[in-house]
C-alpha cells in the first residue's frame, strides 16, 4: 500500500464502493474499490495510548542512541475518548517517558476539540490538527514530520545523530 492508496480513504469521493469487508482489503481497496473511511464503535483513547506505551518505551529504553534520537507517536481519531479513560494522563505519561504526542482530528465536531487539544498539550505538542479532507490530513502529517527532521548546527553536540560533530 502506498501513502496515497491511505489518503484515498479521506478524499470525501467514493469513486467505487465496494461493500466487501474482507480483512486487511476492506472495500477490495487493493483492485481498485474506493470508500470513504468510516468510524464504527467506541474511541478508546486512553487505552491507546497506554498500548502504545507499553509497546514504545522498552524500545526506546534500550535504543542504544535514544539521547539523540527523537520519539514520537501520532494519535489519528475520529473523535474524542468515549471510554471513560484518561487520555491526557496517557499523553502526559508517554511525553514524561520522552515520547511526544501527537493529535490529528478528523472530521471532529466543535465540541470535541478542546479535549483532543488537552490530549496534544499534555503529550507535549501544544495542540491537535483538525482535518476534514486529505489534503488537510497530508498537510498535518507533512508539518509533524518536518518537525521532527533534525539539523546541524554549529554548537559542539551532534544535532543530527550522525555521528559527526558540527559538520
Amino acid at each position: 500500500m502506498q501513502p496515497t492508496d491511505t489518503l484515498r480513504w479521506l478524499d470525501g469521493r467514493e469513486t467505487n464502493f465496494q461493500a466487501a469487508a474482507v480483512p486487511g482489503d476492506i472495500c477490495n481497496h487493493s483492485t481498485g474499490g474506493d470508500c470513504e473511511v468510516r468510524g464504527s464503535g467506541p474511541t478508546p483513547l486512553a487505552g491507546s495510548l497506554q498500548a502504545i506505551q507499553d509497546y514504545v518505551v522498552p524500545i526506546r529504553t534500550t535504543d542504544s542512541v535514544n539521547a539523540c534520537r527523537g520519539y514520537s507517536v501520532i494519535l489519528l481519531t475520529d473523535g474524542a475518548e468515549s471510554c471513560n479513560g484518561t487520555p491526557t494522563t496517557a499523553a502526559a505519561a508517554l511525553f514524561a517517558a520522552g515520547i511526544k504526542v501527537y493529535v490529528i482530528g478528523v472530521s471532529i465536531v466543535a465540541g470535541d476539540q478542546a479535549s483532543l487539544n488537552a490530549i496534544a498539550a499534555a503529550g507535549g505538542t501544544t495542540s491537535a490538527f483538525f482535518t476534514s479532507n486529505s489534503a488537510q490530513l497530508s498537510a498535518a502529517l507533512a508539518s509533524i514530520v518536518e518537525g521532527a527532521i533534525k539539523f546541524e548546527v554549529c554548537n559542539g553536540l551532534d544535532d543530527d545523530c550522525d555521528g559527526n560533530v558540527d559538520e
